[in-house]
């Protein structure tokens, strides 16, 4: 624990002194990978693919908010798309397009999540971005969370078919929008994630809000367990075919990363509360004081567990009580 607090420290110091630099690469990094994982999905092999023009995209978004990160990836997107037909093009430019605008304008702090959703489903750790935003952000983001559910289900439309698609002719508009829909309506899958991901989020919400020992970490094993728990139920209700083992693998490690994530972003200290009582002219104010964990806590207790006890001087300072 003493080890980990102190790396904490050192990365926190480190930041605070560079931060400016460090928020750069990180954008820079996070977008390349966004775009990398859509052309690797989509096999694209043009212009869009080519690694020279994600790195000067992500570059560009380097330099502007993290919210821009989403608005580039929906160009690529629509943009590998096309080659499918002016159809499925249509169809991916529109739904993406609404889903990433709406949230820029309503909620744009959540927007990056309707691109991080849909590579969490990919890699099979999805309900590690909703444990995320409940854990920082507020129950508005299950709209962000939901849209990144729906682009999973329409990429992976998209790409499954992509054969199928490019076999049809290039009038024959009715029956690839009817395999793109059909492929999209498959099942329950989409339904019940989007309610299983949307449950994560305002449950791991309202145990951070409840304010007890240790409310955070608790709140990402429910967020792990809730998501478990809603796929399972989905399984024996709606005929759906998810594949526990795997589900249950992924909510695990979501488990895992979110507490990793938790420990970086507040470590509280749960030994040392302190219950603070003070009024004014139109308040009573009752709030509970929790300190965080820092190196200086260990090097303290160290220091005190190395002081010697001298009995007779506190005897002595006992009888001068008396």
């Amino acid at each position: 624990m003493r080890g980990a607090v102190t790396v904490k420290d050192i990365l926190k110091k480190f930041y605070s002194g560079y931060s400016v630099y460090i928020d750069i690469i990180v954008k820079a990094c996070t977008a390349f990978a966004c775009f990398y994982w859509i052309a690797s999905i989509f096999e694209g092999k043009g212009i869009l693919a080519n690694t020279f023009i994600l790195l000067i995209a992500a570059l560009l978004c380097s330099v502007l908010p993290v919210r821009f990160i989403p608005v580039v990836s929906a160009v690529f997107i629509v943009g590998h798309s096309f080659p499918m037909g002016i159809d499925v093009f249509a169809v991916c430019a529109i739904i993406i397009l609404a889903l990433t605008f709406l949230f820029l304008r309503f909620v744009p702090d959540d927007s990056p999540a309707i691109i991080f959703m849909p590579i969490a489903m990919h890699f099979g750790i999805p309900a590690l971005v909703p444990i995320c935003y409940g854990l920082r952000k507020r129950p508005s983001a299950v709209l962000a969370v939901g849209s990144g559910c729906i682009l999973y289900y329409l990429l992976s439309a998209v790409t499954s078919n992509k054969e199928a698609l490019l076999e049809f002719g290039k009038t024959e508009y009715v029956a690839r929008l009817t395999l793109l829909m059909e492929s999209i309506n498959s099942g329950n899958e989409m339904v019940v994630s989007i309610l299983a991901l949307s449950g994560v989020v305002v449950i791991v919400y309202a145990f951070r809000r409840l304010g007890f020992a240790h409310a955070y970490e608790v709140a990402c094993v429910s967020g792990g367990l809730v998501y478990l728990f809603f796929i399972i139920l989905g399984n024996s209700i709606s005929l759906t075919q998810f594949d526990l083992a795997r589900e249950g693998i992924g909510a695990a490690a979501a488990i895992i990363v979110s507490l990793i994530l938790q420990f970086f972003w507040l470590s509280l200290d749960f030994k040392k509360v302190e219950v603070l009582e003070f009024e004014d002219d139109r308040y009573y104010y009752h709030v509970k004081a929790v300190p965080k964990i820092t190196a200086e806590d260990f090097a303290e207790t160290a220091d005190a567990d190395g002081e010697s006890v001298n009995f007779e001087q506190k005897l002595e300072d006992s009888l001068r009580n008396l």
